[in-house]
């Protein structure tokens, strides 16, 4: 566990705190969360879990109970979370640093691997909540991140609210070193800035399919493309002039040997009926 982060605190400033949070700090304060919430919460795994072992997932979110998680955005060293509720077949976004409704590649198999089994054919919405406060700093991500995963975990919003992130990182600090923290510590923190907002919803809505796999594209070939030299060649590699001609060559030879035939018989005929002819004379 990184313990420095908790005591490289900088009192004369109450916005600026050194390091961003760790994966192994992150981890425990959720996994102390779910044990104690009275409501069941699906997910919550370790941040790798999903990239590592995505077998696990499945056993772990069965889609009737909320779902939780905050999952690592490589490409930007970021926290970002997830929410699901039973009730809706939405699946919400929260990203402080959402400067554009979008959701990067790994991100967006990180979640399909979470949620698709979920849903019948794999389909499902992302709605990415807009109006979750954004950072104006480089390490507060897992601030709020944890920050939105304990007001949903209390019944909360966590769109409406405005987030003290001193307030949050000294309340992860006593939950890390609380052993045995109960549901009252966490029901009771208070990790925001005065009074939560009631915003008009602004969500941006993004549809996941999985994939069809294509179809390989076989060449065409039609007759205008074809010459007479390879309509040919094609025929003879394939056989056919063989078996075409070869009969009509028996049947020929077959027809001749009966003509001859059928002479000499007229020829016998012929000189017989000659020879009577004569003997009656």
């Amino acid at each position: 566990m990184q313990t420095e982060i908790f005591t490289n605190e900088n009192e004369n400033d109450d916005l600026i705190y050194g390091e961003p949070l760790h994966d192994d700090v992150i981890n425990t304060f959720c996994d102390k969360l779910q044990a104690v919430c009275p409501k069941k919460i699906d997910g919550l795994l370790a941040i790798q879990a999903v990239m590592c072992e995505p077998e696990c997932v499945a056993k772990n979110v069965k889609g009737e109970n909320e779902a939780i998680q905050i999952f690592y955005d490589r490409a930007r060293v970021h926290y970002v979370m997830v929410y699901f509720k039973p009730s809706s077949d939405q699946i919400m976004f929260y990203d402080s640093y959402q400067r554009n409704p979008y959701i990067l590649d790994e991100v967006l198999e990180n979640i399909q691997c979470y949620f698709s089994h979920l849903f019948e054919d794999q389909s499902f919405e992302i709605g990415v909540d807009l109006n979750f406060e954004q950072q104006n700093d480089t390490f507060s991500c897992g601030y709020r991140a944890i920050g939105a995963v304990l007001d949903l975990a209390r019944g909360l919003n966590p769109a409406n609210q405005v987030y003290s992130r001193r307030a949050i990182f000294n309340f992860i600090r006593d939950v890390i070193n609380e052993k045995n923290p109960d549901w009252e510590m966490f029901l009771n923190a208070d990790i925001h800035r005065g009074e939560a907002e009631t915003l008009e919803e602004n969500i941006h809505r993004i549809i996941i399919s999985p994939e069809e796999p294509e179809e390989p594209e076989l060449p065409s070939i039609t007759m205008s493309t074809l010459s007479t030299t390879s309509l040919e060649s094609l025929r003879t590699e394939a056989g056919i002039e063989e078996h075409i001609e070869e009969p009509e060559k028996e049947e020929e030879e077959k027809y001749e040997e009966k003509e001859i035939e059928q002479e000499k018989v007229q020829g016998l005929f012929g000189f017989a009926a000659l020879k009577k002819w004569l003997w009656n004379l």
